[in-house]
This record gives structure tokens, C-alpha cells and sequence, in this order.
């Protein structure tokens, strides 16, 4: 059974209703400086966004795992906190959406949910990947994923997850059966 290991390609992070943190997908895959985090920062709700280019990887998958290590904390969490695994759309020009950023999403779909602690356990994202809408006309097929507290507890100090900054500890796996 095959395996390719994917690390995303953009690691994004805005905050709920500020349209000025939206942003592009660069055709040269660069990385924000600092991991993504999500929680609650001076009262505004932090999402973070993790895209995968899925160029190499075959048109549908018998597995799909994503993979997140914790790089820090920040504040008091909740570790029983509900934390929501969404997927979102690029759209054809490869940006985030201004609505990414707020509570509903352009479109975002839920693929997983489980409280804070268990973040660092394997997600099975299968399902979602297999159903990703494929691109037409760029070519290029990105998976993005969004993650975001259910409830943030907005009154509370800033407190914050931030995902791991070394390149193997977020990743996609994907495993398929090549044909014989």
C-alpha cells in the first residue's frame, strides 16, 4: 500500500470579523513565519488554517490522517474544550474567503470534532479528502482545513494552542491500494 506524507504548504491564522487578515495562497508556497494557533486573543476568537497541495496524491485515498502536534500553549486552556475540525474551500483563485474568518465560514464542512486533550490523536479526514472538490481550472488541488474552538470563551484572558513549528509535526498521510 502506497503512503505519501504531505506538510502543509500554508499555515494561516486570522481572527473572527478582522477582514484584514484574509489571505492568499501563493503560487510559491510560503509559510507564515510563526505556527498557526487558535483560541482567544484580547477578547477576538484565532482560527488557524493548514492547506495541503494534493498534487502528487491519487484521486481518491483509502485513508487520510491528519496529523498535529502541540508546539506550545499559551494562557489557561480547557483541555475539555471542543475543538472543531472544518474543512474549507480556497475557491479558484486559491484565497481564503473573507467569511473563513467568521463564525459560519464560506464553506466550511465538519469532519471532526474532539475535546482539546486529544487534539495530538491521529484525525481521520478520509471521508472529506475524497469528496474535496477538484479543481477544473488551475490544476492545482489544495485541501484546506480549518480548526477552531467551539465555544471560546471570548470574557476569558487570552489563551491559545499553537501548533508545532518543526516541518514533520503536521502532517497528511494518505495510503491507497495501487493498482496491479
Amino acid at each position: 500500500m502506497p503512503i505519501l506524507i504531505l506538510e502543509p504548504i500554508t499555515r494561516h491564522m486570522g481572527e473572527v470579523g478582522n477582514n484584514g487578515l484574509s489571505g492568499t495562497l501563493t503560487a510559491n508556497v510560503e509559510q507564515s513565519s510563526r505556527p498557526p494557533s487558535f483560541g482567544v486573543s484580547n477578547g477576538a476568537e484565532q482560527r488557524a488554517f493548514l492547506t495541503f497541495d494534493l498534487n502528487l496524491a491519487p484521486a481518491v485515498v483509502d485513508n487520510a490522517t491528519l496529523i498535529c502536534r502541540e508546539g506550545g500553549v499559551s494562557g489557561t486552556l480547557d483541555w475539555n474544550d471542543l475543538v472543531i475540525v472544518e474543512q474549507t474551500v480556497t475557491g479558484d483563485q486559491n484565497h481564503l474567503h473573507q467569511a473563513d474568518f467568521d463564525y459560519a465560514g464560506h464553506y466550511c464542512k465538519t469532519i471532526a470534532s474532539m475535546p482539546l486533550g486529544q487534539l495530538q490523536n491521529p484525525i481521520d479526514v478520509t471521508q472529506a479528502l475524497n469528496m474535496a472538490p477538484k479543481p477544473i481550472d488551475t490544476g492545482i488541488a489544495r485541501f484546506t482545513l480549518r480548526l477552531r474552538l467551539a465555544t471560546p470563551r471570548l470574557a476569558a484572558p487570552s489563551y491559545s494552542w499553537a501548533f508545532d513549528s518543526r516541518p514533520d509535526s503536521t502532517q497528511l498521510v494518505l495510503k491507497w491500494h495501487s493498482e496491479s
